[in-house]
């Protein structure tokens, strides 16, 4: 699998990039939230309003 992931970009026209925590805040605040939970897997239908409000909040700043 690692092997195909190198070999990728050379068989199409896409690009990667590095992307710095401060530039995907609300992917940084989900990873940080399942780092901290407790359950090993949640499935979600809405949003959790505890992730609303932190991403509201960094948004704001």
């Amino acid at each position: 699998m690692i092997e195909d992931c190198r070999r990728m970009p050379n068989q199409c026209t896409s690009s990667i990039r590095h992307t710095p925590r401060e530039g995907n805040r609300a992917a940084y605040c989900l990873a940080k939230m399942g780092v901290e939970q407790e359950t090993h897997l949640m499935t979600l239908m809405t949003p959790l309003s505890k992730f609303l409000d932190k991403l509201t909040r960094m948004l704001l700043k």
